[in-house]
């Protein structure tokens, strides 16, 4: 009650109104109540403008992500980094599969090659390490698997652990690709649809999303019916 008696006060001499006393009983109370709905509309008016900017920004990142290159959707798929902190007993245990990954490795199994590379490309079971995970990946890739291939084209495209060499990663990836890899058939169609990091090329880009849809694969449909909206073919 003292703090409204203040407030009131405060508002009197601002205004010019002598101080509140039993004939001024109205005028408190109702100069305290619209100082305090003021208040409680500004929070409100602050509270919705955040919203609305947490709206927006959650809307232009779902844009960011439609519109985004294959590359991202591929790489969490094929190389499977992990951006969280993982309990302590996965850690160990990404140990034991780094030690067992590196044992076969180094016999010269290509699955186990391509599950080492994959540990050091993401910091899981050993130091986070782009060139010992190239040098892992290319190992299996050359001994012909897909998934192997696929991602040696895209440490070639990005300069993980290699020279960047968009020539060179192109070719990877359509050896996976090939070997009907869907993740390099999109990976390619992508490519040559937006001429990113290849020459644009509708007829290719058909070509790898036809490979790709007629494994099932739903986003190459979409692509698909997107590039015949505004190219008619040769």
């Amino acid at each position: 009650m003292e703090d409204l008696h203040a407030e009131a006060r405060a508002i009197a001499e601002e205004t010019g109104t002598k101080p509140p006393g039993p004939e001024t009983q109205t005028f408190r109370v109702s100069a305290v109540g619209r100082r305090a709905g003021q208040r409680r509309d500004h929070a409100r008016r602050q509270t919705v403008s955040r919203q609305e900017q947490t709206l927006k920004l959650m809307t232009r990142t779902i844009e960011a992500l439609i519109n985004a290159p294959l590359i991202a959707i591929a790489i969490s798929l094929a190389i499977g980094a992990c951006t969280e902190q993982p309990p302590a007993d996965a850690v160990r245990q990404k140990f034991r599969d780094a030690a067992a990954a590196r044992q076969k490795a180094e016999q010269g199994d290509a699955e186990a090659q391509y599950r080492l590379a994959k540990l050091y490309f993401s910091g899981l079971g050993v130091p986070e390490d782009y060139n010992e995970a190239a040098k892992w990946m290319k190992s299996a890739a050359e001994q012909g698997h897909a998934l192997a291939q696929f991602n040696l084209g895209e440490f070639y495209v990005n300069g993980w652990g290699v020279p960047g060499n968009h020539t060179e990663g192109l070719k990877w990836m359509k050896r996976a690709a090939e070997q009907g890899e869907v993740l390099a058939q999109l990976r390619l169609g992508y490519a040559y649809q937006h001429g990113y990091r290849a020459p644009q090329d509708y007829g290719e880009a058909v070509k790898w999303y036809m490979k790709a849809a007629e494994q099932g694969d739903r986003t190459a449909q979409m692509e698909l019916q997107e590039i015949y909206k505004h190219w008619k073919g040769p």
